[in-house]
C-alpha cells in the first residue's frame, strides 16, 4: 500500500516507504511488544488460533501484565466466552530471563483446573533455556502470522513489524559497524555469548559466557575461564568483558576488557581478601593483559583484521603507566582494608574485576570475528603465567 491509499475508507497518511520510525523501540521492549501483540489479537484473533492450535469455534482475548501471585506474566490469552486462560506467552525482547520466573509461572498454571499452553517468545529459538513445559516461538514468526490477516490494519502493522525484525536479523549477522537497528546489539551479544560459551567448553575446567547489560544499559558479554591456579574454582577467573557502545551514539567502537575476576566466597574469602587476590593475579598477568600482548596473540592466531581493529591508547590499555608503578605499595593499601584505594593501573569494578581496557572498532568486523577473538584472548590469559 502506498501513501495516500485508502484503508477501509480512511486515507493512509504514512510515508510512501511504509516505515514507522519508532516501531523499533516498541519491539525492543517486551512490555511494548506485548502491547502490540495484544492489539493484533484484538483486531483479529484468527491468526492466533492458527499459530497456537486453538479451536476455531471459539474467540479469544489477551490480557497484559497479568498478576498471578507467582509473578506478572507478559500476555495471557483467554477464551472470550468462558474466560479461562488458554495460553501464556512470555515475551523476551532486549531483556533476558530473570531467575526462576518461568518455573514460577508453571507453578501458577498448575493451580488451574485447565492447564493453558505455555510459550517462550524470543528473537532466537535457542536464546534462553526453558523447561519442557514451554514451547518456543520466534518473535518474527508470531508477528508474521498476521501478514495475511483479513483485517487490513493488522496485516499492514504485521508486515511492518516483520520487516523491522528481518532487518535486525540481517544486521546481526553482518558487519557490526554498519548496524542501525536499536535492538541489534542485544541480538548480537546474546548470539555471541552462546557461541563463545560453546567454543570455550573445549577448554579444560570451568568456563562460561553470558549476555548482560552494563550499568548504563548497554548490552555486553562476559566470557571467562577458571584461573589456572584451580581450573575447577569458578570464583577465580580470567576472561573478557566486552561492552557495546551507548545506544543511539552512532559509535562503532566496543570496549574489550582483558580481566581477572575474584568473587568473595562465604567461609573462604571476604571482600578485602578477594580484592587483594584479584590485584595479585592481575599484577602477575599484566604483561599478557596489555594491548601489545593481546594484539600479538590475535595475529599469532591469524586474526589480523581484529588485531588491526584493536587500539589501546598511549598506556597500552592501562589506567596508569605500569612501568613506574609500585605494585607492592599498592598491594599494602588493599591489605589494610580501611578504604579500597582503587585498581591502581587497572580498570576496576569494585576491586573484584580488574582489567585493561581496549577499543575495538567494529567497522570491518562481524560477530563471528569477535567470537573467535574473545575465545582466543580467554585461552591466552588462561595459558599465561607470571609476567
Amino acid at each position: 500500500m502506498t501513501s495516500g491509499q485508502k484503508l477501509n475508507g480512511v486515507e493512509d497518511q504514512t510515508p510512501a516507504h511504509g516505515s514507522l520510525s519508532n516501531l523499533s523501540r516498541l519491539l525492543a521492549s517486551e512490555n511494548s511488544a506485548s502491547d502490540v501483540l495484544a492489539l493484533l489479537i484484538e483486531l483479529d484473533d484468527t491468526p492466533l488460533r492458527d499459530l497456537l492450535g486453538l479451536p476455531n469455534s471459539r474467540s479469544y482475548t489477551a490480557a497484559r501484565e497479568l498478576s498471578t501471585g507467582f509473578g506478572r506474566i507478559d500476555l495471557v490469552v483467554f477464551d472470550a466466552e468462558d474466560e479461562h486462560p488458554v495460553a501464556v506467552l512470555e515475551m523476551k525482547g532486549a531483556s533476558s530471563l530473570h531467575g526462576d520466573q518461568l518455573d514460577r509461572y508453571v507453578e501458577w498454571v498448575d493451580t488451574l483446573d485447565v492447564r493453558p499452553k505455555l510459550y517462550l517468545c524470543s528473537f532466537d529459538i535457542d536464546e534462553a533455556e526453558a523447561s519442557a513445559d514451554w514451547g518456543r516461538i520466534r518473535l518474527r514468526d508470531i508477528f508474521a502470522s498476521w501478514e495475511a490477516s483479513s483485517n487490513a490494519h493488522a496485516a499492514w502493522l504485521s508486515r511492518e513489524i516483520v520487516r523491522v525484525l528481518s532487518e535486525w536479523d540481517l544486521e546481526a549477522d553482518g558487519v557490526l559497524g554498519q548496524r542501525a537497528g536499536y535492538y541489534v546489539p542485544d541480538i548480537v551479544t546474546k548470539r555471541m555469548a552462546r557461541e563463545v560459551s560453546a567454543e570455550l567448553s573445549a577448554l579444560p575446567g570451568i568456563t562460561s559466557a553470558i549476555a548482560l547489560r552494563d550499568n548504563g544499559g548497554s548490552p555486553m558479554i562476559l566470557a571467562w575461564a577458571a584461573h589456572p591456579r584451580d581450573m575447577d574454582d569458578f570464583s577465580v577467573a580470567v576472561g573478557v568483558d566486552l561492552r557495546s557502545p551507548v545506544r543511539r551514539s552512532g559509535s562503532t567502537v566496543w570496549k574489550l576488557r582483558a580481566m581477572v575476576e575474584v568473587d568473595p566466597v562465604t567461609g573462604v574469602r571476604g571482600r578485602v581478601e578477594a580484592r587483594r587476590l584479584a590485584f595479585n593475579l592481575a599484577s602477575d598477568l599484566r604483561t599478557s593483559m596489555s594491548g601489545t600482548a593481546v594484539r600479538a596473540e590475535l595475529r599469532a592466531c591469524g586474526m589480523d583484521k581484529v588485531a588491526d581493529s584493536l587500539s589501546s591508547g598511549k598506556r597500552d590499555g592501562f589506567r596508569r603507566d605500569p612501568s613506574g608503578f609500585d605494585f607492592d605499595a599498592w598491594r599494602g593499601k588493599i591489605t589494610d582494608g580501611v578504604k579500597y584505594p582503587g585498581g591502581g593501573v587497572f580498570g576496576s569494578d569494585g576491586g573484584l574485576r580488574l582489567s585493561t581496557i581496549h577499543d575495538l572498532d567494529t567497522r570491518m568486523l562481524t560477530r563471528h570475528d569477535i567470537v573467535d577473538a574473545v575465545v582466543a584472548v580467554v585461552g591466552f590469559l588462561r595459558e599465561s603465567r607470571n609476567s
